[in-house]
């Protein structure tokens, strides 16, 4: 319907199909697909999905920009799924695990929540630290940078936030990816009426 986010655990790739705005979702899942395959092809029955739902939602009314329940970024962790929330009310996000091996509809697990005062878009996990990336209604992205403080909890310490700049300048930054060279940064194209910024690619 929507997929957001990309995540891997070197056996399969899991796809998080889980995007909640404009429209009441009951069915939000994430796709386990097999990282290799000898002929290069899948079959429905090597693709299993994962299930999901937030205990904490009880409300389903359609919100356009106004729910909670919204994500865009998730990573594997220590055998497990981590889901951020992309709270358009909250201006939050709260971090919930998902168990990649139970093939029941699965309640999501709120372990931590932190205030960003901007939206998620994609998160990546990279030697201790997770790194968050968004944007807030006034155009302006940041990225905000968590030390581990003990295997896969993020919030307690204190974080470093980065101002990248307006929209207007770096485009809508929906997805970022780290490894021991840098940071790696996605924009989609971002339209106003003083013009359109093209799509881009970013590396710090």
């Amino acid at each position: 319907i929507d997929w957001e986010a990309l995540a891997n655990d070197g056996k399969y790739f899991y796809i998080g199909d889980f995007f909640f705005i404009l429209f009441s979702r009951k069915d939000l899942r994430i796709y386990k697909i097999p990282a290799k395959n000898s002929h290069n092809s899948l079959s429905k029955d090597s693709v299993k999905i994962i299930s999901f739902f937030y205990p904490e939602q009880k409300d389903f009314a359609p919100k356009n920009i106004n729910t909670d329940f919204d994500a865009e970024a998730m990573i594997f962790l220590n055998g497990k799924i981590h889901v951020f929330t992309k709270e358009w009310a909250s201006k939050s996000t709260s971090h919930y695990i998902l168990n990649p091996e139970n093939s029941e509809n699965q309640s999501a697990q709120k372990i931590e929540t932190f205030k960003t005062n901007f939206v998620v878009t994609d998160a990546s996990y990279f030697n201790g630290k997770l790194y968050l990336v968004g944007y807030t209604k006034g155009t302006d992205v940041f990225l905000q940078i968590f030390e581990e403080s003990e295997p896969g909890i993020f919030f307690k310490n204190n974080s470093v936030k980065y101002y990248l700049g307006s929209a207007f300048s770096v485009g809508q930054i929906e997805g970022v990816s780290v490894d021991e060279n840098g940071i790696y940064l996605s924009s989609e194209a971002f339209h106003s009426p003083f013009g359109v910024k093209k799509q881009s690619f970013y590396f710090i």
